[in-house]
């Protein structure tokens, strides 16, 4: 159980980094 939260944590945690990297291109490409 403990195993599946990390897992599940641990998703969230890279789509949260590739979602700042896509924005951060994006904002780098406006400017």
């Amino acid at each position: 159980m403990i195993g599946d939260l990390l897992a599940i944590l641990g998703l969230c945690f890279f789509c949260f980094l590739f979602w700042q990297q896509r924005r951060q291109s994006e904002l780098a490409k406006v400017a």
